[in-house]
């Protein structure tokens, strides 16, 4: 018998061939799959917004991210750098 590592519960394998490694009750590891499933789809779909930076010294630059402020942060940009930012566009 093992203790599921998600619900601490003792959980009794039916097959021999359940990788132990897991050592997850199938609920959930169940949950988990979906988790990340779910989280990959939110990435697929969240990437795909598209962002152009609009510096005030005239540069441009894209980026990309679910949010704008996600997307500033993932271009490794923190708030101290939006003195230097005049406008975005969202495409």
């Amino acid at each position: 018998m093992i203790i599921c590592k998600g619900c601490r519960e003792p959980v009794e394998f039916i097959t021999v061939n359940y990788p132990a490694a897991f050592e997850l009750c199938f609920t959930c590891l169940a949950k988990a799959a979906e988790l990340f499933i779910n989280t990959i789809e939110a990435k697929t779909l969240s990437y795909n917004k598209k962002f152009t930076l609009h510096w005030l010294n005239g540069k441009t630059e894209e980026i990309k991210g679910p949010t704008i402020a996600i997307a500033f942060a993932l271009a490794g940009y923190s708030g101290g750098a939006l003195h230097a930012l005049d406008y975005y566009e969202e495409h």
